[in-house]
């Protein structure tokens, strides 16, 4: 059975997840209660239902924006496997006219390092995502990729780089046993 710190926030209580039954640093620990009894008192509060929904929703943007970071510390580390992991078994990737469906399909987009010219640099800003069930969301982020040629030298350090498109990805999310992974994105330009 799993265990809970009951802490108190104000005159609010919340539970934390999973903890031992020692104080957490800056709050009260009232009590060490069980999951049950986690269940029962919020359903028999209206206030802490409403607080515990809110935040479930804010964790899940959260672990759906990490995972479109991830998608570019990926593919800018020529991670095919990293990459096709942030996506469902069965997601799509919408690209310049072409569609990859699966993770065989999206990994192969990634060329080992040393096939590739050069480094990229996958930027995304201005991110908006809506929860469309507890399971199900969607979401538009701004993005922008810089690529630029190896050094001659094969030394480290910075390259010139260029903008070589920008554009919104538009994506679908949904939750799997393995957390948040993207169900559908389609690329489209905006700006050359």
């Amino acid at each position: 059975m799993k265990k809970f710190n009951l802490i108190m926030l104000g005159a609010t209580a919340f539970a934390l997840s999973a903890c031992e039954a020692s104080p957490v640093l800056g709050v009260e620990t009232v009590a060490l209660i069980d999951e049950a009894a986690i269940s029962e008192l919020v359903a028999s509060n209206e206030s802490l239902k409403a607080q515990l929904a809110h935040m479930q929703a804010v964790n899940a943007k959260a672990e759906i924006i990490q995972l479109v970071h991830a998608y570019g510390f990926a593919r800018d580390g020529y991670d095919g496997q990293a990459y096709a992991d942030v996506f469902a078994p069965d997601g799509k990737f919408h690209f310049q006219g072409q569609v990859f469906q699966g993770h065989a399909a999206i990994a192969a987009r990634v060329p080992p390092k040393s096939e590739a010219t050069g480094p990229t640099l996958h930027l995304v800003t201005t991110s908006h995502v809506e929860l469309t069930s507890s399971t199900t969301a969607t979401g538009r982020h701004y993005g922008m990729v810089y690529t630029g040629d190896f050094a001659a030298d094969g030394a480290p350090g910075p390259v010139p780089g260029r903008l070589a498109i920008n554009g919104v990805y538009n994506d679908s999310y949904v939750l799997t046993d393995k957390g948040w992974k993207i169900a559908d994105r389609a690329f489209t330009p905006i700006l050359n």
